[in-house]
C-alpha cells in the first residue's frame, strides 16, 4: 500500500502561502517546490518525537494532522494503531484507544472517560482504574475533528473556571466534547498523548490548544503517483497505459495527488485499457465523463434491480446537493427516510457502504485478532513480565479463537491475579505451560475449574514450582477425576505432602482419568 507524503510546519495554517496553479505540470513544480522550501517531511512514527515539537518537550504531547477530504487521514490512523499493535512503533504506548468523531456524535448525554472507553473496548472491564495510574502510557486518537457535531472552542478561558465544562478525573461525567478538549489541554489524565485528525476547514479550531506537533497530509509528489498505479493494476501494461493517459490529461493528472482521486481514477479507466487482445474504447477524459462512469460502475456491480431508478437517483442527487450546501458530509438512515429514500433499497449494494456508519471498532479489532492470533499454533510469552493488565489483553485476544495450540506462560510472574484475568480462556489451550509463576492454591482452584468445563482441550498442563500445597489437592483432584483431555501433568518441586499425594492418588486410579504421565 503507498501512503501520502506526511509534512510538519510550526502552524496549524494553511501549509502553503501565495496562489497555486490550478492544473497539471505547473501545480505539481509549485508543490514540489514549496516543499522543499518550506516543510520537512514526518513519517508516522515521529509524531511524538521532541526533534518535531514546536514546545518544550514533555512525556504527554497533542498531535494534530490536516489534510482533505480522500488523502488519507483515516488509512494514516489505522496504519498507526496496526504498526504500534505489531511492534514497530511507539513502544512506549502500552494501549491506544482510537475513536471516531463520526461515532461519538452517537452520544447524546453526558459521559465520562471510563463508559467512553467501554463502549468500544468493553474487554477492558474492571482494569481502567489500573491504567489511569501510567497516563505515560496511553495514546487517545480522535479521527475527523471536522465531523463532530460540538464545537470546541480551545479559545474559550471560561473551560477552566467553570465546574460543568471541567473534567479532570476518568470517571467524572461531563459532555464528550469536555473529555476531548481536557484530553488535548492535559487537564485530564496528564501525560498522556493525543493525535486529532481534521480537514484543513476545521483546523483553526485547534489554533488555541495545547499542540506540539502540527502536520498535514499533502498527498501523491513525483514518482509516487506511478507507483500507486503500478501496484494498483496486477497486470503493468495496462498500469502504463493508464499512467500514461493521466499523465498526458492536464485534469486528471492534478486530481491524483489525491489517493481517494487515485483509486477512482483507476478502477474507473482500467476497463478501457486493452487487456490481451480486447478492443479499446473511448477512454474519459474530463471529470463529468469520469464520475459518471464511476457511478455507473457501482450501480451496474454493486447494486440491485430498483423500482423507478430515475426517481431515486435524483431524489440521491437532491440529498446529496443539499448536503453539501450545508457542509454535511455524512449521510444516514434518517436522512434517507427524510427524502422518501428506503434504507433496504441499498443495504446489498456499495451505496450503503458510502451512506452507513463504518463497522464498529470492537468488529473491526475482532476480526484482526481472529485473522492474527486464529492463526498461530504457539503464543510464548517465555519469560516475560506479564502484569494483570496484560493478562486481561492476552484472555480477550485468545478468547476469539477456537483453540491454542501451546500457551507459553514459563516465569511470567503472573501470579493468582493474572491467572484468574487468564481463567475464561484456559479450557481452549492444548498445552498450557505455567511453570514458575507462584499462581499458589488459589491459582489450582482457578485452574481446576477449567479443567471441569465440558469444552476443556487442555491435554499437557505444567504447574512445576508454583508454591502449591497439600490444601490445592482436593479441588485438583475433583478436576482430574472429571476431566477427559488432559494426559500429561507436571507438578514437580512443589509441597503437597504425603496428604495431598494420597487425594491424588484416588483421582489416579478413577478408571475416567486419562493422565499418562505425572511429573
Amino acid at each position: 500500500m503507498i501512503y501520502s507524503s506526511f509534512y510538519t510546519n510550526s502552524t496549524p495554517r494553511f501549509l502553503f502561502g501565495g496562489i497555486a496553479p490550478n492544473i497539471g505540470r505547473d501545480h505539481e513544480e509549485w508543490r514540489e517546490k514549496h516543499l522543499r522550501r518550506e516543510l520537512e517531511k514526518i513519517r508516522t512514527d515521529q509524531l511524538f518525537h521532541s526533534s518535531f515539537s514546536q514546545r518544550k518537550f514533555k512525556s504527554g504531547n497533542s498531535a494534530a494532522v490536516s489534510g482533505v477530504p480522500g488523502i488519507g487521514k483515516t488509512t494514516m490512523v489505522q496504519k498507526i494503531v496496526y504498526d504500534w499493535a505489531t511492534g514497530k512503533i511507539y513502544p512506549h504506548f502500552q494501549f491506544v484507544f482510537s475513536f471516531k468523531f463520526r461515532d461519538l456524535n452517537t452520544i447524546n448525554c453526558r459521559i465520562n472517560l471510563r463508559n467512553l472507553i467501554l463502549d468500544q473496548y468493553p474487554y477492558f472491564g474492571n482494569i481502567l482504574g489500573e491504567l489511569w495510574g501510567n497516563p505515560e502510557g496511553l495514546l487517545f486518537i480522535f479521527d475527523g475533528l471536522d465531523e463532530f457535531k460540538d464545537r470546541i472552542d480551545f479559545a474559550d478561558n471560561r473551560r477552566n473556571t467553570e465546574p460543568q465544562s471541567m473534567c479532570t478525573d476518568p470517571e467524572c461525567w461531563c459532555e464528550v466534547s469536555d473529555i476531548v478538549y481536557s484530553l488535548i489541554q492535559h487537564k485530564l489524565l496528564p501525560g498522556c498523548s493525543v493525535l486529532v485528525t481534521s480537514r484543513p476547514t476545521a483546523s483553526h479550531l485547534l489554533e488555541k490548544a495545547d499542540v506540539s506537533v502540527w502536520a498535514e497530509i499533502l498527498g501523491f509528489v513525483g514518482d509516487e503517483r506511478k507507483e500507486y498505479f503500478n501496484k494498483f493494476f496486477e497486470d503493468q501494461t495496462v498500469a502504463a497505459a493508464v499512467f500514461k493517459h493521466v499523465e498526458e490529461n492536464e485534469i486528471l493528472y492534478t486530481m491524483c495527488y489525491n489517493p481517494s482521486d487515485c483509486w477512482i481514477l483507476g478502477l474507473s479507466l482500467g476497463p478501457f485499457f486493452p487487456q490481451r487482445n480486447r478492443k479499446q474504447q473511448q477512454v474519459p477524459k474530463t471529470i463529468t465523463q469520469l464520475y459518471s462512469y464511476y457511478i455507473y460502475n457501482i450501480l451496474k456491480n454493486h447494486g440491485r434491480e430498483i423500482e423507478n431508478p430515475r426517481d431515486v437517483l435524483l431524489k440521491l442527487g437532491e440529498m446529496a446537493y443539499t448536503g453539501v450546501s450545508k457542509k454535511k458530509i455524512v449521510f444516514r438512515n434518517g436522512d434517507l427516510i427524510e427524502y422518501n429514500l428506503q434504507p433496504s433499497q441499498f443495504l446489498p449494494g456499495f451505496l450503503m457502504e458510502l451512506l452507513e456508519r463504518d463497522e464498529s471498532a470492537q468488529s473491526v479489532n475482532k476480526a484482526l485478532a481472529r485473522n492474527t492470533v486464529g492463526s498461530m499454533e504457539i503464543l510464548s510469552f517465555h519469560g516475560l513480565r506479564l502484569t494483570p493488565i496484560d493478562c486481561a489483553v492476552l484472555s480477550h485476544v485468545i478468547g476469539l479463537c477456537d483453540t491454542i495450540k501451546h500457551l507459553d506462560l514459563w516465569r511470567c510472574d503472573i501470579l493468582c491475579e493474572g491467572l484468574q484475568r487468564l481463567g475464561p480462556i484456559l479450557h481452549k489451550c492444548q498445552e498450557l505451560s505455567l511453570g514458575d509463576n507462584e499462581v499458589g492454591d488459589s491459582g489450582v482452584k482457578l485452574l481446576s475449574a477449567a479443567l471441569r468445563n465440558p469444552e476443556c482441550k487442555i491435554q499437557k498442563l505444567d504447574l512445576h514450582d508454583n508454591d502449591l500445597s497439600d490444601s490445592c489437592a482436593e479441588d485438583l483432584a475433583s478436576a482430574l477425576s472429571t476431566n477427559r483431555s488432559l494426559i500429561d501433568l507436571n507438578l514437580g518441586f512443589n509441597k503437597l505432602g504425603d496428604s495431598g499425594v494420597k487425594l491424588l492418588s484416588v483421582a489416579l486410579r478413577n478408571p475416567d482419568c486419562k493422565i499418562q504421565e505425572l511429573w
